[in-house]
Formats: structure tokens, C-alpha cells, sequence
């Protein structure tokens, strides 16, 4: 009689995340991981990406892990888990695995390449309290990372709503909306052969900025006869991304490749207000459908085709409110990752001094 192995239920850790499986109880107790275990990827798609580790916190349940993984024990007499790992993640720590990593084959780190890392200890009582002011320092980063967050939904609720008429302000309820062509309410700006201006960008992200201000690489051409002029007030967008909502208010003047598309703001569209309208789900699904293209990677919206579309929008008065409103958000948000820069600053600082031993700490 052949005797089936007792299965039980987890989660597998590879390189590629997390995926629910089931285990015997042979492959638990040898893959199993515990509270404290570091975790190595071996190997990456790029080779300094090998070594990047991870700290195993509490556990719900069973967890194992598969062979691009490579799990480490420390001896908790000798060393602290997490001051070992806020080590390995300081730049001082990460400089020291990339000399390692460097050298690996496609193979992949192993536990003999770990060896080979150097670890200054300061006694186990002075390890632990180091490990409690990183940990402080990363408690209030994730504070702020999930308040960030919050305040990202906030706004976008509120452009749901004030954007598309689903909620108004209360000094102009009453008033009614009205329909337009875009092509009423922009005209596009073909204005060329100025290079004596600089070049600018138009993200996603940050809408219009200055071309040097990206770490992108610059694959503009050199004869920029044919670039387009962007003046501050204007509209560009990226003629073959807009469907993804590529588009931003510029407050700078400067020149964009004639991959873009420029408009000019009538006296009956406020410039803001429309940036932030052409952001909402249902203007990105009208841009979708009116782009030109077999698939969505040639997909193009020239300015004819935006002209045709219709929006329905408010007057001036209340379209200015609106974009107020949505800008104090945008200038909180904005505060709030200054403030988180500085907090991972100050960690990056502390880890320095702490774990070089270049500041002693008192037990």
C-alpha cells in the first residue's frame, strides 16, 4: 500500500512573488520560513539585482520558498536579524553585495557568496537598539506613505465628482451645465522654427517640465527646426499616448517634439480645470475611442479628431472653483512628499553613522 503524503496549504515564495500551493509535510519543515529569516534573490534579470533582500516578519501561516530564493538563519545569540538586514539595505551594505553579485555567474548567489560579506557587530544590547530607531524612522515613512495614499483617493473622488457634475459646490447649484465641441473650446498652436527656446517634456506624471529635468535619456533630434512652441497656459499632450492620458497645463515656455500636440485655451475653458478633466476615467475612454490605430501602440489622436469630441462643462466661475479645489489637494499631496523625502533622508543619514559605527549608541 502506497501511503499519500499529508498535504498542507501555503504560500510559496519565488523570485517572481507569491503563489498559493500545497506542500507535504517533508518539503514544511525543510522550506518552511520564520520570523527573522533573510531572503536573497540569486539571481536577477539584471545580475546587481542578485542579493536583494527581504526580512521575514510574522507569519499567518505556512510559508515556504523555492530554489531562486535563498533563505539565511542568523544565530540570534551572536547577532540581531534586523540590524543584520538594515546593514545589508544601507549603502555601505549594498555597495559591499554588489562587489559580490558582480562577479556571480548566471548561477547565481549562493550561501558561499554570502561569506564572503563582511558584518561590523556592535554587542547584540547595542544592535537591538539601533534596530528600534530604524524601525521608528520606517514607522513613520510607512505613516506617511499610507497617508499619501489616502489623500490621492481623496482626489480622486473629488475630480470624479466635481469634474463630471456628479457633486457641485453649493454657490453654483442651480446653474446649468452646457455642451461643447472641444473644437470650440481649444485651437492648436503650430508654431515652429524655435530653437532659440529651450526643450520641454510632457509626462504622465508631472505634466510639462524642463527636458534636462529627466533622467531618461535624450533621444530628441538634433535639428529641431520642426518642434512645436509651448507657451505657459497652454495644453500639450502626447498625440500617440493621450488614450493613456498623457497631457499637462505648462507653466513654462519652450519647445516639444512634433510628436505632440498643442492647444490653446478659449476664453471659455480654463486651462487647470481642463488639465485635471482630461485625467478623469470617462474623458480617457473618449480619447480612446476617437485615437486612430489598429492596435494600441499605434494609436494616435490628432487634433481633428479631438476637436469632434464632447464634453459638458460648467461656466468659468465655477470651472475655476473647481480647479482651486482640486489644486490645494495637489499642493498638500505635494507637501506631504516633501516631508516623506526628508524622513527617508534623515533614515539614510542614521544608517550611516549607526550601522558603520561612526555614532555609538547607549544601552
Amino acid at each position: 500500500m502506497v501511503h499519500m503524503p499529508e498535504m498542507f496549504s501555503g504560500n510559496l515564495i519565488a523570485n517572481g512573488g507569491m503563489q498559493r500551493v500545497q506542500v507535504t509535510k517533508k518539503e514544511l519543515a525543510q522550506y518552511e520560513l520564520k520570523k527573522n529569516d533573510l531572503l536573497f534573490a540569486r539571481r536577477s534579470i539584471a545580475v546587481e539585482g542578485s542579493g536583494k533582500c527581504v526580512l521575514v516578519g510574522e507569519l499567518q501561516e505556512p510559508v515556504t520558498f523555492e530554489s531562486s530564493v535563498l533563505r539565511i538563519r542568523i544565530n540570534e545569540d551572536l547577532a540581531d536579524p534586523v540590524f543584520v538586514f538594515y546593514f545589508i539595505e544601507s549603502p555601505t551594505g549594498r555597495r559591499q553585495m554588489f562587489r559580490i553579485t558582480r562577479q556571480l555567474t548566471i548561477s547565481g548567489i549562493t550561501g558561499e557568496d554570502l561569506k564572503k560579506y563582511l558584518l561590523p557587530l556592535p554587542p547584540i544590547g547595542e544592535q537591538k537598539k539601533i534596530s528600534q530607531i530604524l524601525n521608528l524612522w520606517d514607522n513613520w515613512i510607512g505613516s506617511f506613505q499610507k497617508l499619501i495614499i489616502k489623500k490621492k483617493e481623496v482626489k480622486k473622488g473629488l475630480m470624479q465628482k466635481l469634474l463630471c457634475g456628479l457633486s457641485r459646490l453649493k454657490e453654483f447649484k442651480g446653474e446649468r451645465w452646457r455642451t461643447h465641441r472641444l473644437g470650440e473650446l481649444f485651437t492648436e498652436r503650430v508654431e515652429i522654427g524655435r530653437t532659440d527656446l529651450p526643450l520641454v517634456a510632457i509626462t504622465g506624471q508631472n505634466g510639462v517640465v524642463p527636458r534636462d529635468s529627466l533622467t531618461k535619456r535624450d533621444s530628441s533630434s538634433e535639428d529641431k527646426s520642426k518642434y512645436l512652441r509651448i507657451t505657459p497656459g497652454d495644453i500639450g499632450y502626447n498625440t500617440m499616448r493621450m488614450w493613456q492620458g498623457v497631457a499637462g497645463l505648462s507653466q513654462i515656455e519652450g519647445i516639444v517634439s512634433p510628436a505632440y500636440t498643442i492647444l490653446i485655451p478659449s476664453k471659455q475653458i480654463d486651462g487647470q480645470f481642463a488639465a485635471y478633466l482630461f485625467k478623469t476615467a470617462p474623458m480617457i475612454h473618449k480619447f480612446h475611442r476617437n485615437s486612430q490605430g489598429l492596435v494600441d501602440d499605434t494609436l494616435s489622436l490628432k487634433y481633428h479628431n479631438f476637436a469632434r469630441i464632447h464634453v459638458t462643462i460648467p461656466a468659468v466661475p465655477e470651472q475655476k472653483r473647481v480647479a482651486a479645489v482640486l489644486n490645494t489637494c495637489d499642493e498638500e499631496i505635494k507637501l506631504l512628499e516633501k516631508q516623506l523625502e526628508a524622513l527617508k533622508e534623515q533614515k539614510r543619514g542614521l544608517m550611516q553613522k549607526l550601522l558603520t559605527g561612526e555614532v555609538r549608541v547607549k544601552i
